[in-house]
């Protein structure tokens, strides 16, 4: 019996390596990607402790056969002396049953004639026989008792410590493997995205790590009997199911981008995850069913055996990534809010950047109310014809200002470092008496600060606050999103902006700027803008926009459910229409300029929000256009007005400057310089992600003409992303 224990136990043990071996994830680039990073290390892992068993357990049985072999044969030899001794006794006894038969039969020739029509006495019964049946009367006399509900579930001889081993190992691997594990694998896959150390929440994922492993056991301690042994397989069907979706049963979403995810085009998929996992949640109560004492091998060695896969994974990982330098002790110069609310009483210069902002959304929304919009926008042009240079924030904005260009090719911090030390459009702002400020967020435009010195003027040091809490409840929910089957998903799905509203720095009198639409207007609202800055005024507002989450309702106010990119774009628009009306009521609208545009468009389903395929394999399914409206300082006040004018990121340098009284000849035409019938060729940079059979590339359109006419896009030149970040 246990060796046909081992023998099921080792093979269920090859089954799993071997799924866990041809099965690899697919790995995604840029923003933060769920996928695990140590899996390799893991099946590494697994291979070599289970051959360590096997190979102990082979071992083990040759040295128990050599140190017994002569107890073995002894006993062999006295087994077939007593069989021979036993077929001796047998053929004597035999002998005198002969004798005794054949005196029975000459007594019953006397016997009266009356007795010769009667049945023939029956032999004598032996003493083990009588037992027998005397057991069996007394059993047939007692009243049969059923047992009660009570005592099926609960009833149970075992010793309160060989519970307590199954129910460790059961809640032990569950909560190392999706908060523990889950966690800091997550941390250290993405770890160039946060601005903190994983020092500075460990104690806190331990912590959360600690009180889940704490609550599972008790409730599983709580038990006895089968109701014990069910919940013990449920943890155990559970624990397996966890792990394979994470590593290898999950559909490649890639990065989270902020797009959301239509999951009513992954069906399919949904159904057959779904039945992998009542699958993978039946086998446990199978093998308890019939073969328990398999079932009590399976549920201590495969905890036991996932713990030490994943453990020896995170050890390797850490050991070989800087997981554990920086951290929130660390001072560091970022941008700050000051004078975020600061305007000038003489000149002023406001460009809103708004995230996404793609032109397809806009029109829909201005579709919905056109006078309303149209009324609200007197004096500005719409320049229906504009592109971005870039298809992503990073590196979008730090082309905006700086109008550097970058093809990936080298790390993206040393481009974002290079671009600011050596961008002259903010420095020329400065140089003729604007002040300079920029309110976005890190990571896709700065990392540190001091490589803006000279362009802006909102730049504090200090150090980092990390909500420690929110943290790590936002990467339990991210472990959550890798671990859970396909149907719940959705309830785990979450973006990156998250995990910058949890950090902040600060220098004890401004906070870092982050995206926060919600919180910007609501401050805008309650402080109102303030004409106290010194001198002429630049202001740059970086906002969240028509990007995901989709959490504000089209008048701004915070939605408890998902809302869209639509609503979301009419939010945009609400929290600069209370921009311009404090202009109004200051008496400075009519000085200011005020560009509203976006950082980008969006590759997307309008109707769906979902993005389209971006990799190399799918060509871009709409031509990708970013909105634009424009207000030069002193425009008559006048409805809206379309320009139909092939304009980019380009013309913004030339405008702003020329709008700031500077001469702007070398930098190229402004918005309004280019004629609508102009032939100027402009271009677009296209990042697709890799994909199994096609690689990430970085693809270069040239546009001639009417860039929604998607024959004006040619593609010139395609090449393989070397650093995508």
């Amino acid at each position: 019996m246990l060796r046909s224990r081992r023998k099921w136990a080792l093979g269920y043990l090859a089954l799993l390596v071997a799924v866990f071996t041809l099965a690899v994830p697919t790995p995604a680039f840029a923003y933060i990607d769920p996928a695990t990073t140590s899996y390799i290390i893991q099946i590494a892992s697994g291979i070599i402790i289970s051959l360590s068993v096997a190979f102990g357990v082979f071992f083990r049985r040759m040295q128990i056969f050599f140190v017994t072999a002569g107890a073995h044969l002894a006993a062999l030899r006295v087994r077939l002396t007593a069989k021979s001794r036993q077929k001796e006794h047998r053929a004597g006894q035999g002998d005198e049953v002969g004798q005794e038969i054949r005196s029975s039969d000459a007594l019953s020739s006397d016997a009266p004639a009356k007795q010769k029509g009667s049945a023939s006495a029956p032999l004598r019964k032996t003493h083990r026989q009588l037992s027998l049946e005397k057991m069996q009367a007394e059993v047939a006399k007692k009243p049969r008792q059923r047992q009660s509900l009570r005592s099926f579930l609960f009833a149970d001889d075992r010793r309160f410590r060989e519970r307590l081993l199954l129910a460790v190992l059961a809640a032990g691997g569950i909560s190392f493997t999706v908060v523990l594990f889950g966690c800091i694998d997550l941390f250290i896959g993405n770890r160039t995205y946060f601005a903190y150390a994983l020092q500075d929440i460990l104690g806190t994922i331990l912590l959360v790590a600690g009180t889940a492993f704490l609550a599972m056991t008790v409730v599983l301690i709580l038990f006895k009997g089968r109701a014990f042994d069910y919940l013990i397989s449920l943890a155990l069907g559970v624990l397996v199911a966890l792990y394979l979706q994470g590593n290898f049963l999950n559909i490649d979403f890639g990065a989270l981008i902020g797009a959301s995810i239509i999951w009513e085009n992954y069906l399919l998929e949904g159904v057959i995850n779904t039945v992998i996992w009542l699958l993978l949640l039946l086998i446990p109560f199978v093998v308890h069913r019939f073969k328990k004492s398999w079932w009590k091998s399976l549920a201590i060695f495969i905890p036991a055996l996932l713990i030490a896969m994943q453990g020896i994974g995170l050890v390797t990982s850490l050991a070989s990534v800087n997981a554990f330098s920086g951290g929130q002790e660390t001072e560091k110069a970022f941008l700050s809010e000051e004078g975020l609310y600061e305007i000038s009483p003489d000149e002023n210069i406001i460009i809103f950047v708004v995230d996404s902002f793609d032109q397809r959304y806009v029109d829909e929304l201005f579709a919905s109310n056109p006078e309303y919009y149209t009324g609200r926008l007197k004096g500005f042009t719409q320049f229906g014809n504009n592109m971005s240079v870039y298809d992503r924030t990073f590196p979008s904005i730090v082309n905006m200002f700086t109008g550097s260009r970058y093809e990936f090719e080298y790390p993206g911090d040393d481009f974002i470092a290079r671009a600011w030390r050596s961008g002259e459009f903010l420095p020329a702002l400065r140089e003729h008496g604007y002040t300079s400020k920029l309110y976005t967020d890190r990571f896709y435009v700065y990392n540190d600060a001091n490589d803006l010195q000279g362009s802006v003027d909102n730049i504090a040091t200090g150090s980092l606050e990390v909500n420690r809490f929110d943290t790590v409840k936002h990467l339990t929910k991210l472990s959550l999103f890798r671990y859970a089957p396909h149907f719940t998903k959705k309830r785990f799905w979450i973006t990156t902006t998250v995990f910058a509203e949890d950090t902040r720095y600060s220098d004890g009198t401004y906070d870092q700027y982050v995206l926060d639409d919600y919180a910007f207007y609501s401050k805008l609202k309650d402080q109102g803008l303030n004409p106290t800055e010194e001198g002429k005024n630049c202001a740059i507002y970086h906002i969240n926009g028509s990007h995901a989450p989709y959490n504000l309702n089209a008048d701004a106010s915070k939605s408890l459910v998902e809302t869209s990119a639509v609503e979301q774009t009419g939010a945009s628009m609400v929290i600069v229409f209370e921009f311009i009306d404090q202009l109004k009521a200051l008496g400075l609208y009519d000085n200011t300029t005020i560009i509203i545009t976006g950082d980008h468009g969006d590759e997307t389903d309008l109707e769906t929000a979902v993005f389209y395929p971006i990799d190399a394999a799918h060509p871009m399914e709409p031509p990708v256009m970013t909105a634009l409206f424009v207000k030069p300082a002193g425009s008559p006040d006048e409805p809206l007005q379309h320009n139909a004018a092939p304009v980019s990121h380009d013309n913004l340098r030339p405008f702003v400057l020329a709008e700031a009284g500077i001469d702007s000849k070398a930098w190229g035409d402004g918005y309004f310089d280019v004629p609508e019938d102009s032939r100027l060729e402009r271009v677009y940079y296209r990042k697709t992600y890799p994909t199994e059979t096609t690689p990430g590339m970085l693809q270069e359109f040239a546009i001639v003409g009417d860039a929604h006419d998607f024959s004006n896009w040619r593609e010139i030149s395609r090449h393989n992303i070397a650093f995508w970040y």
